[in-house]
């Protein structure tokens, strides 16, 4: 992306830049935005069209298990656990546009794995295969469940927050914030990576009538939840995350703020799709007010679930167990409840209620761009 920018640069006719490559904050799809902007002269029409993903091999494979039913798809994974399962009654016995079916998932399977060249006795496998598919009848294409949406389909990575808050200890206050990129697990997923949150230089303000505090600047969060590689009932990969940021030590206290950074794995999972459960177990470490102080390390479980009833609706609630095993004693319990309303494309109102210590509630609304 960058480098078709700087093409574009050397052949445009204003001042206007649509290449940031050398700032901290700039990823490929703030070009892709930039050039959305971007008029063809007099006609007023933009450079830009619209942007189509080619899917992944690996989006591709869980469509086609997808469309299979739960008996095709039990067949599937003895497949692809018993190599000779291809030539077992109970898969001959099937209808022959269920083994299609399962075959041309198979298929997919094997490409998605391919790694290196195949060895002569994957080539054999793959040669018989390949014949058993060619006996079998020509299925009619399904459109894809779920095409892939472009980068431009979804919210621009940079964000600005305004709010209020409720803090019974600390009393209301104002809230302006802005992070850099790109995108948390409670946005609008259309044309980001589902399960998924990068975020970097989130800074929150809290203002109220005699002062001004930062209350949060996270360097970076990291997220990605894997609740099945391939789709194929079974198959398992670890959910991983990390996170580092300054903060506050509890919300009852402005001041004392901290430097945490934490990380871990777990597992994930969904039961209706539009649902995800995961429970996670992070090590962490955090020092008091400065990088010289004592700092204590840690471990966290934690449980968490996400929901989304309505494409303009999400809902994620999570609660986590901090406990110290080297350093200054902790042991503290810090949860969360966050709902997302999108408004429009580049807008949405978000309702937090988080707990550390004391209970803090936000109303804030959110501008993309």
């Amino acid at each position: 992306a960058y480098r078709m920018a700087e093409l574009l640069e050397v052949a445009w006719d204003d001042a206007a830049r649509i290449n940031t490559s050398g700032a901290f904050w700039a990823i490929p799809v703030d070009v892709v935005f930039k050039l959305q902007k971007f008029n063809k002269g007099s006609r007023q029409q933009p450079l830009l069209g619209s942007p189509k993903l080619i899917p992944s091999r690996q989006r591709k494979l869980r469509q086609r298990v997808a469309q299979l039913s739960e008996m095709e798809q039990e067949q599937l994974k003895l497949l692809v656990d018993i190599s000779d399962h291809l030539d077992s009654e109970q898969f001959l016995s099937l209808p022959e546009k269920s083994q299609a079916r399962i075959i041309d998932a198979l298929l997919d399977y094997l490409q998605y794995e391919k790694e290196e060249k195949l060895t002569m006795l994957q080539q054999k496998d793959l040669n018989k295969l390949l014949r058993l598919r060619s006996s079998l009848p020509v299925l009619e294409i399904k459109a894809a469940a779920q095409n892939p949406q472009a980068p431009t389909e979804g919210t621009p990575p940079m964000r600005f927050r305004l709010g209020t808050v409720f803090n019974g200890a600390t009393g209301p206050a104002l809230e302006i914030g802005s992070w850099a990129n790109y995108h948390d697990l409670l946005g609008n997923e259309s044309g980001h990576l589902q399960n998924a949150e990068v975020v970097t230089l989130d800074l929150q303000l809290q203002i109220r009538e005699n002062s001004l505090e930062v209350t949060q600047f996270q360097l970076f969060d990291i997220q990605k939840y894997t609740l099945s590689p391939s789709g194929i009932p079974g198959d398992f990969d670890w959910s991983w995350r990390a996170r580092a940021a300054w903060e506050r030590e509890n919300y009852s206290c402005l001041a004392c703020r901290q430097f945490r950074m934490s990380g871990g794995f777990g597992a994930s999972s969904s039961f209706a799709g539009n649902d995800m459960e995961y429970a996670f177990v992070d090590l962490f470490g955090e020092t008091s007010r400065d990088l010289r102080s004592p700092v204590t390390f840690g471990y966290a479980p934690h449980l968490g679930v996400t929901w989304s009833p309505l494409d303009i609706l999400k809902i994620k609630l999570e609660g986590g167990w901090f406990k110290s095993v080297f350093g200054p004693k902790q042991d503290y319990f810090r949860g969360s409840f966050k709902q997302r309303l999108s408004l429009a494309k580049d807008w949405d109102i978000r309702l937090e209620m988080a707990q550390l210590e004391s209970l803090e509630g936000t109303l804030a609304l959110h501008y993309y761009w």
